[in-house]
């Protein structure tokens, strides 16, 4: 923490009470056992050497003493006995050769796939044994992060670098990607999409100015096209694309807000229909403590059970029938200035769950009532929360930028479970996969312990890593976003 203590690191307060709300089954977890078969498959009998054939030998077979499988790399422990020399062996794994390996072969393979292998032993008379074993690769889980103007791929597994691409963007990128078929899509004023394991560029469509992510949920989709709200002046444009190849469907002028879908699009206080035609407009009211002005919405909205809740730039939030537009409750929260529901809602049980500046407040879905009033963090949440069970994970920053929070929250009664302090902002959003909390800062992207707020693992991208990670297992079949748990599609 960069504040009045000079290059100090990351610190962690623990609180233990979180053990009791804790379920440790993994959030979304893949498991595959790859089990290994041994057959000793000789093409010669044992043959004892007569005292008159000294070029013969005794023919063991060697033993494979324990194996591991980490993501797409297998790793073989291999011993044998023998009086031979000079000896020579093979693993040969679907075919492929590989000549005189080490006592602890690795090699790397294909992810989600079934594998016969062989260990040959070679005598020197010509003769050999051969050990077979089968074995299945686990589904892939690759951990897409975005800095400043380039995007990675990280395999989960061993924490390397998968690929990387460089000239991504024109410019810094203010929205997640979308994943979509085993493509990642990414941009700001060029839209580009990218195979998720090789990088290679599928298809772009130069939008030139015109689009422009801000959150997650900017973007929202509906089976293969993508709907992004561009602008000329203030998110007045909402354009339709087709994820298979990026063609454009429409566009329309709509008017100004975040969007999100449900039985219409949802932009703003404004509903529209799928081709883009106006329905109804959301009434605001009148502010409490900012009168005057133009209202507008800076959060993503959530839709559950088919109502909207968003918040506006003057503390208040609404319950509005998504159907209809007719309000169901709204509620005037502090004074606390401006932009102050940046963050967005999340939901937990029947309860939004919302930032407000330095606040985290849980309400009632039905009757507005707040639960709890969350005073932990000491900086502004700028994050949408993320909410597995009965956690919540938030992150915040200084108004100077000199230091960033991450904060896990009991989302039954609001007390703290934990918090690390970092020396670098966070503006972006946390998700958590099997156990582990995903988040990047302005100098490096971290790894923790969702039960104990310990590092884990970080990376140093070198640049700012603001826009909020996706997590994608497999082919496409579990993606992870920020935001709460209803972005997260199960197979």
């Amino acid at each position: 923490m960069k504040s009045e203590v000079e290059n100090q690191g990351p610190s962690l307060i623990k609180n233990s009470s979180f053990q009791k709300i804790m379920n440790t089954k993994n959030y979304v977890m893949i498991l595959c056992v790859a089990s290994l078969f041994f057959s000793c498959k000789k093409e010669t009998d044992q043959f004892v050497k007569p005292d008159d054939e000294p070029d013969k030998y005794l023919v063991t077979s060697p033993t494979i003493l324990d194996y591991q499988v980490i993501g797409n790399e297998i790793e073989l422990n291999w011993e044998h006995s023998t009086e031979a020399s000079p000896m020579s062996y093979q693993v040969i794994i679907n075919d492929q050769e590989y000549n005189d390996p080490s006592k602890y072969f690795t090699v790397k393979l294909g992810y989600d796939s079934t594998y016969s292998g062989q260990l040959k032993a070679i005598y020197p008379d010509g003769e050999h044994a051969i050990v077979s074993f089968d074995f299945t690769t686990p589904k892939s889980q690759i951990l897409f992060i975005v800095d400043y103007g380039i995007l990675r791929a990280i395999d989960l597994y061993t924490k390397n670098v998968i690929w990387e691409h460089l000239d991504l963007l024109n410019s810094p990128s203010h929205g997640s990607p979308i994943v979509y078929e085993n493509k990642i899509i990414i941009g700001k004023n060029k839209l580009t999409a990218l195979d998720i394991f090789t990088g290679e560029v599928v298809w772009e469509n130069n939008m030139e100015s015109i689009i422009n992510f801000k959150t997650p949920f900017l973007w929202a989709t509906m089976g293969n096209t993508m709907y992004i709200p561009g602008y000329y002046t203030y998110f007045d444009e909402v354009y339709s694309l087709d994820m298979d190849d990026g063609t454009l469907n429409w566009n329309r002028h709509m008017g100004g807000g975040r969007l999100n879908i449900g039985e219409f699009m949802y932009l703003g206080f404004d509903a529209y229909d799928w081709a883009g035609r106006f329905l109804w407009r959301a009434k605001f009211d009148p502010a409490k403590c900012y009168p005057g002005g133009a209202n507008q919405i800076t959060s993503p909205p959530l839709l559950h059970k088919n109502n909207l809740y968003f918040g506006d730039v003057k503390a208040v939030i609404y319950s509005v029938n998504a159907l209809t537009g007719v309000k169901n409750w709204s509620i005037s929260l502090d004074c606390v200035g401006h932009d102050v529901s940046r963050g967005g809602p999340a939901i937990y049980e029947n309860n939004i769950i919302f930032p407000i500046k330095k606040k985290l407040y849980s309400i009632n879905s039905t009757t507005s009532e707040i639960n709890w009033i969350n005073y932990s963090s000491s900086d502004l949440i700028y994050s949408v929360p993320f909410v597995y069970e009965s956690i919540i994970l938030i992150t915040s920053s200084s108004e100077s930028y000199v230091k960033g929070e991450i904060l896990a929250i009991d989302a039954i009664n609001g007390g703290m479970l934990w918090r690390v302090n970092i020396p670098s902002r966070i503006k972006s959003s946390p998700i958590l996969f099997q156990d582990k909390v995903f988040v990047g800062s302005q100098s490096e992207f971290y790894e923790l312990d969702a039960a104990t707020g310990e590092i884990t693992w970080f990376y140093s991208a070198g640049s700012p890593s603001h826009i909020s990670p996706v997590i994608v297992v497999g082919d496409s079949e579990v993606i992870i976003y920020s935001g709460d748990t209803r972005t997260i599609e199960f197979p």
